[in-house]
C-alpha cells in the first residue's frame, strides 16, 4: 500500500475568502481525547465509517461533544486533519486516530484485496468562535443520512493506510493513525462549511449521474421475429435504476415500453406487434438522471404461418375443413378448375372451415388450396 503524506496537506486553519477554495483544517488529537472548553483548539470526529459492504468500524471512543459540553458522544475516530480542495469532484482526505479494534478491521479490509472500495461515512469538524465564545461546526454533512464515496485509487493502489505504531500525542486510550482519501460517488451531496457560529454556507460534493449508458443489444438496424426481444446496455456506476423507452415513433411521443428496471437489461412481458421500434436508456439515482443514450432502431417481423392441412376434402360434402395454424389470424381460399391451372382468390375467413356449396356444380369440379395469414 502506497503511503501518502496526508499531514503535508493540513494547515492551521480553514483557508476561506482567498484565491484558493481549499478547506484545510488541522485538528488537535489531544483536545479531541481530553477536551477542555477553554482550550479553543480545532477538534474533529469521525462518527461513522463503513468500508466496502461489511467492514463497519466501531464507535468505541467516548469523547466530549464540543457543542454540548460536558456531554459525551461515541465516535469512531479523533481527527488530526481534514483536507478538501473544494471542488465537487475533489476527494476528501482524512487523518484520524482509531482504536486497536478498528485498526485490525481496517488491516483485514486492506489485506482482503478491497474489491469493493465504497465508503459510507460521517464526520464533524469543530472550531472555536472567539466572539460568540462557543464551539461551532466548521465542516459537517448537509444532507440526510451519511456521506457516500469511493476510496481514491492512485497508481493501482487505494489510498487507505493504518499505522502499526500507536499514536504519540495521546497514549491512553491506545490509538493508531488511519489516513484515507475518499472520492465522491456519482450523486449530489453537500457539506456545510462554517465560518463562525452565526455564518455558514453549503458546498456541493459529488454530482448526479453524468455517465450515459451505452446501448449493447439489439444493435441498430436489427431485424428479428422475436416479439419479446431482450434489451441490454452497459452498467453505469452509481445508478440505482434505469429508464428504458421503446416506441414506434422516433420522437418517443407515445412509448410502448416506459419502464425503470434496477438492472441493465429488460425483457418485455408481452409481445410487441410487427413494425419498427426505437429504443433508448438513461441512468437514475437519488440525485437525478443522466442524459438519454442515442436511439437505436429494431424491426420486428412476423414469421409467416405454416400451411394448413386439409382434414376434410369435399369429395362428397360441401365443407372444406383444415387444421388451425399457430400464429394465423385468418385464411385465404383459392380455387382452380385444373389442378395445374391458375388458382384465383375465392374468400378470406377467420375460421377453419368454408362452405363451397355455392361454387360446386355437377359439370365442373373445383380444386382448392388454403393459405394461412397473419
Amino acid at each position: 500500500m502506497k503511503k501518502y503524506l496526508m499531514t503535508l496537506l493540513f494547515t492551521a486553519s480553514v483557508i476561506l475568502g482567498q484565491s484558493k477554495a481549499d478547506i484545510s483544517i488541522a485538528c488537535s488529537v489531544y483536545q479531541g481525547f481530553n477536551f477542555q472548553n477553554d482550550a479553543q483548539d480545532n477538534v474533529g470526529h469521525v462518527t461513522f465509517m463503513k468500508l466496502g459492504t461489511s467492514t463497519e468500524l466501531d464507535a468505541d471512543f467516548s469523547v466530549v461533544d464540543p457543542e454540548d459540553y460536558p456531554n459525551q458522544a461515541d465516535v469512531i475516530g479523533i481527527m488530526s486533519g481534514f483536507f478538501w480542495a473544494g471542488n465537487y469532484f475533489d476527494p476528501i482526505m482524512l487523518s484520524c486516530q482509531i482504536s486497536a479494534t478498528n485498526k485490525t478491521a481496517v488491516k483485514n479490509f486492506i489485506l482482503s484485496g478491497m474489491y469493493n472500495a465504497d465508503v459510507v461515512f460521517d464526520l464533524n469538524v469543530y472550531g472555536y468562535d472567539p466572539q460568540a465564545k462557543v464551539y461551532f461546526k466548521m465542516v459537517c454533512k448537509n444532507i440526510p443520512g451519511n456521506l457516500q464515496g469511493i476510496i481514491t485509487e492512485e497508481g493501482g493502489d487505494l489510498l487507505l493506510a493504518v499505522s502499526d505504531d500507536p499514536g504519540s500525542e495521546v497514549s491512553v486510550p491506545r490509538n493508531y493513525q488511519m489516513d484515507i482519501s475518499i472520492d465522491p460517488q456519482e450523486i449530489t451531496q453537500a457539506l456545510l462549511i462554517g465560518v463562525s457560529a452565526s455564518s455558514s454556507f453549503s458546498k456541493i460534493w459529488g454530482t448526479g449521474i453524468t455517465t450515459v449508458p451505452v446501448l449493447v443489444s439489439p444493435s441498430a438496424g436489427t431485424v428479428t421475429t422475436d416479439k419479446t426481444p431482450t434489451f441490454n446496455w452497459t452498467d453505469t456506476p452509481g445508478a440505482l435504476s434505469y429508464t428504458l423507452q421503446v416506441d414506434n415513433n422516433s420522437d418517443f411521443s407515445s412509448p410502448e415500453i416506459n419502464t425503470s428496471p434496477a438492472v441493465n437489461t429488460y425483457t418485455p412481458s408481452s409481445d410487441l406487434s410487427a413494425g419498427t421500434y426505437y429504443w433508448k436508456v438513461k441512468a437514475n439515482n437519488s440525485s437525478g438522471s443522466s442524459d438519454y443514450s442515442g436511439a437505436w432502431d429494431i424491426t420486428i417481423e412476423l414469421l409467416p404461418p405454416a400451411p394448413p392441412i386439409l382434414i376434410e376434402p369435399p369429395f362428397t360434402g360441401t365443407l372444406l375443413r383444415w387444421n388451425a395454424v399457430t400464429g394465423a389470424t385468418g385464411y385465404d381460399i383459392y380455387s382452380a378448375d385444373d389442378p395445374y391451372g391458375t388458382y384465383t382468390f375465392v374468400a378470406h375467413v377467420t375460421t377453419t372451415e368454408y362452405d363451397i356449396s355455392g361454387t360446386m356444380s355437377t359439370e365442373n369440379r373445383k380444386f382448392y388450396y388454403i393459405v394461412a395469414t397473419n
